[in-house]
C-alpha cells in the first residue's frame, strides 16, 4: 500500500515538474537575448506607461496612450493621459491632448469631419470604450456582457469598431488559470453602431488588434500562443474568418501599420520576466520589435528589427512607424524610445 502511495506521489511530482518546465519554455524563459538594432536611439522622457502609440500620418504626429500602471497596481490611482508628439521636430516633447482617464489601447480614425480617437478605459475596475472627436468626449460605450476585459480597439469608422477582451474570466484566479494553462477563452467583439457581437473567439489572450487599410483583413495578437492571427473580414456582418496565423514564438503585444501596410509588432520575449518587471520595475524585461511584410504570394514574412535586454526601455508594448522613424512604448517604464532606422 505504501509503495503504491509513493509511486502516486512521485508521478504527481513528475507531472508538476513537467508542467513547470513547459511553462518556462513556452514563456521564453530559456531564450538567450542578443541585443541588436541598426539605427540610432533617443530617449524621450516625461511619459509613464506609454502602452499604445498610433501615428496620425496626415499631420506626422504620434498619439500616445499613457497610464502609470505600477501606481495603480499599488493602490495609487493617478490619472492617465493621451499625449501628442510632433514628429516633424526631433527635439519636440509630448503635450497633453486628453487627461483624467486610465487609457489602454487606442485607435485613430480620420474623416472629413475631423479626427476620432477610440480609447479603452479602465477606471477603478469599470471598463469602457471612449470615443473622442478631437479633444471632446462624444460617446461612452459600456456593456458588462461584452466589454469584459478590454485591451485594444480598432476603428472601422466614427460609429463602428472592434475590440479585444484579453480574458474570458471575470475573477482574478480565473484569469490566472487562463494564462498558465494557455486556455483559449478570449475574443474579439464587433460593435456595428447599435449592437455588439462576437466576431472571433477561442483566442489565447487576445491582445493588440488592427485592420488593413482597405478594411478586408483584421490582425489580432495572441500573446500566449505567440502568434499574429490574420482574419478575413465580412464588411456586412463584421464577422471575422481566420485564414492565417503567423507564429513568432514570443509574447506579442500591440500591432501597428505603417504607410505601406506593413505590420509592426512589439513583443515580450520572456513573459514571466515581464510579470516580475510589472511587480518590480527595477527588474528589467526584454524589448523586441518585428516587422511583418507581405510577400509576392500574399503571405507575411517576419524580420526582427529590434531586440534589447530592457536596459534602454523595458517591456516594449508598441512600435509605431512612419518613414524611418519608430517610436517604442512600454507598459510600465518612464519614457519612450524614438529610433531612426538605417
Amino acid at each position: 500500500m505504501l509503495r503504491k502511495f509513493l509511486i502516486a506521489i512521485l508521478a504527481i511530482a513528475l507531472l508538476v515538474a513537467a508542467f513547470f518546465i513547459k511553462t518556462l519554455r513556452d514563456a521564453g524563459e530559456f531564450k538567450t537575448i542578443e541585443p541588436h538594432f541598426k539605427g540610432t536611439k533617443t530617449f524621450i522622457s516625461g511619459i509613464i506607461g506609454a502602452e499604445d502609440i498610433t501615428i496620425d500620418f496626415e499631420n506626422n504626429t504620434a498619439i500616445i496612450s499613457a497610464d502609470d500602471r505600477f501606481a495603480t497596481l499599488h493602490g495609487r490611482h493617478e490619472r492617465g493621459m493621451i499625449y501628442a508628439l510632433n514628429l516633424n521636430e526631433p527635439a519636440s516633447k509630448p503635450f497633453v491632448l486628453i487627461d483624467s482617464i486610465h487609457p489602454h489601447g487606442i485607435s485613430l480614425y480620420q474623416s472629413p469631419q475631423g479626427h476620432f480617437i477610440y480609447v479603452v478605459n479602465h477606471d477603478k475596475g469599470k471598463h469602457s470604450i471612449l470615443l473622442y472627436h478631437g479633444k471632446n468626449l462624444v460617446r461612452t460605450f459600456q456593456d458588462s456582457a461584452f466589454i469584459l476585459s478590454p485591451n485594444d480597439v480598432v476603428a472601422v469608422d466614427e460609429r463602428r469598431f472592434y475590440f479585444t477582451n484579453d480574458h474570458g474570466s471575470h475573477t482574478h484566479i480565473g484569469k490566472k488559470l487562463e494564462d498558465y494553462f494557455q486556455l483559449k477563452k478570449s475574443n474579439v467583439i464587433y460593435f456595428d453602431g447599435e449592437n455588439y457581437s462576437i466576431a472571433a473567439d477561442n483566442i489565447a489572450y487576445a491582445n493588440g488588434i488592427n485592420m488593413s487599410r482597405d478594411g478586408k483583413e483584421v490582425y489580432v495578437a495572441s500573446t500566449i500562443a505567440g502568434s499574429v492571427q490574420v482574419y478575413d473580414r465580412d464588411s456586412a456582418s463584421g464577422k471575422l474568418m481566420l485564414k492565417d496565423e503567423i507564429f513568432l514564438k514570443t509574447g506579442i503585444d500591440n500591432i501597428e501599420l505603417d504607410e505601406e501596410g506593413n505590420l509592426w509588432v512589439a513583443c515580450h520575449p520572456k513573459l514571466l520576466t515581464f510579470v516580475r518587471h510589472a511587480n518590480d520595475t527595477s527588474k528589467l524585461s526584454p524589448s523586441q520589435v518585428f516587422k511583418l511584410s507581405k510577400n509576392a504570394s500574399g503571405k507575411f514574412s517576419a524580420k526582427e528589427i529590434f531586440l534589447s535586454k530592457g536596459d534602454d526601455l523595458s517591456a516594449s508594448s508598441v512600435a509605431a512607424v512612419t518613414g524611418n522613424t519608430m517610436l517604442i512604448g512600454s507598459v510600465m517604464d518612464e519614457g519612450i524610445l524614438r529610433c531612426e532606422i538605417k
